[in-house]
């Protein structure tokens, strides 16, 4: 299993199209599998192995309700990435050459 909030996985994940449609899905709201499956137009082997590697990598939550699974985005991954991604403004890159 991968180490979760690695800044490599993340954008490793994040690097797949299809995964990016996921979580542009579930940045709406949080939802079932079946509502991901419908609104990404895939297959549901396919879906699920997208999701598995959004969970591992921790941008995605999963939650049991019942018999069902919902997910929602994981703002903690998200925060990571953007932290990282911050530190190459122009602004900050001249705060830490001083």
């Amino acid at each position: 299993m991968s180490r979760p909030f690695s800044t490599e996985n993340v954008f490793r994940a994040l690097g797949h199209r299809t995964r990016r449609r996921i979580m542009e899905s579930l940045r709406k709201r949080q939802q079932f599998a079946g509502e991901l499956l419908n609104d990404a137009d895939l297959r549901a082997p396919t879906l699920s192995a997208h999701l598995r590697v959004l969970r591992q990598c921790g941008l995605v939550i999963c939650r049991r309700r019942g018999t069902r699974l919902e997910y929602q985005l994981n703002s903690t991954a998200l925060r990571l990435a953007h932290n990282w991604l911050a530190t190459f403004k122009p602004d900050a890159t001249k705060r830490s050459a001083t």
